[in-house]
Formats: C-alpha cells, sequence, structure tokens
C-alpha cells in the first residue's frame, strides 16, 4: 500500500503562484506552437514549391503530406493549448504526447526547412519541460486529486 506524501510544510504557500504561472506559460506556449505549424502547414499546402528538400529522406511525403501534417498538429496543439489553460487533467499528457510527435515531425522535415524546424523543436523541448514541470508541481502542492481539474 502507497502512503501519500505530505506537502513540505510552507510548500504550497511558497508554490503555489509559480505552479498556476507555469499552467498558463505551458497552455499559451500550446496555442503559439500550434499557429507556428499552422503557418508552416498552410505554407506547404499552398506553395509546395517554396519547401525544396535538399536530400532524399527516410520518411518523405513531400511538400503537400508535410503541409497537412502540420495543419493536423497545428489543430490539435491549439485544443490542448485550451485544454491547458482550463487547467483540464487530460491536456498536459496529451500535450506531452503532441509535443513529442511535433518533435519528431520537425526532425523530419529539416531537410525543407532546417531554420524553422530547429526553433520549433526547441520551442518543443521548453513545452515538455514545462507540461511536466507543472504536472510535478501541482501534483506535490496540491496531491493526487481524481478529479478532473488540476489545481
Amino acid at each position: 500500500m502507497v502512503t501519500p506524501k505530505a506537502p513540505l510544510r510552507g510548500f504550497s504557500h511558497r508554490h503555489e503562484g509559480v505552479a498556476r504561472r507555469g499552467g498558463q506559460l505551458a497552455g499559451i506556449l500550446l496555442v503559439v506552437t500550434g499557429v507556428l505549424h499552422l503557418a508552416v502547414g498552410l505554407t506547404a499546402i499552398r506553395q509546395p514549391a517554396f519547401f525544396a528538400p535538399k536530400r532524399d529522406q527516410l520518411i518523405d511525403p513531400g511538400a503537400v503530406g508535410w503541409g497537412w501534417t502540420h495543419t493536423a498538429l497545428a489543430v490539435l496543439l491549439v485544443i490542448v493549448g485550451a485544454g491547458v489553460l482550463a487547467k483540464r487533467v487530460w491536456a498536459y499528457g496529451a500535450g506531452v504526447l503532441l509535443v513529442v510527435l511535433s518533435i519528431l515531425a520537425n526532425f523530419l522535415f529539416l531537410a525543407y526547412y532546417p531554420v524553422w524546424s530547429l526553433l520549433i523543436i526547441a520551442l518543443d523541448l521548453l513545452l515538455v519541460w514545462s507540461l511536466l514541470r507543472e504536472l510535478d508541481v501541482r501534483t506535490t502542492v496540491r496531491g493526487d486529486d481524481a478529479g478532473n481539474r488540476v489545481g
């Protein structure tokens, strides 16, 4: 049987503001990442000649295929970002999963637009840290709830 840990004395008073701001940061960054994916996705769909790969790739659906991939990721990232901003528990896990998929997609997209892909990968790494830290801080401050909301 696992005994829940009691929060440290005074811990919740010191870190509750950090937890609230961390959730807002993660939600806003998810929405921003979604908008950036939408921009590159729509560009690839409307102007596929803009993205010319430098060499053959293991996985190469073409510029239009990458455009639809980025557009689908964009929609999902914005929805999950709204869920994180609304403090929904499901959104944190879904956010981590989507951000890992975003890292993978941008790694494979490096041959098309390297600077953009590296920028998004860096933002995604910050997002993974922010989402996981947010979950850790909230479960430490509040304890493990079975409710639908975090915090």
